[in-house]
């Protein structure tokens, strides 16, 4: 058996997974009706912003996700990916899962 702050890591890293494919579905629809060429999310603020036009926007249905307070996402369109400030990429958290 595992000790439980490993086992509440994982349960954490779960949240984050299911709350970077909210993320990076609804940052798909968006660029798609959009056509933007140069959005981003750098900053807090600007999660914030998207997290509330992807709303009203019925991108996603709802404002917050079951993630912890310590995860914010951002956005680099260098790479198209989006990734979480506390756990990093959808990719590299989902390793985590079992």
């Amino acid at each position: 058996m595992f000790s439980s702050s490993l086992e509440e890591y994982w349960a954490e890293c779960e949240k984050c997974v299911n709350g970077q494919k909210a993320i990076s579905g609804s940052i798909e629809m968006f660029l798609m009706d959009s056509g933007a060429k140069d959005f981003q999310i750098r900053s807090e603020e600007d999660y914030q912003k998207f997290i509330k036009v992807a709303y009203d926007r019925k991108y996603i249905k709802e404002l917050f996700f079951e993630a912890k307070d310590e995860c914010s996402y951002r956005y680099n369109p260098e790479n198209n990916e989006s990734y979480c400030i506390k756990h990093g990429s959808l990719e590299r958290v989902k390793r985590y899962t079992y």
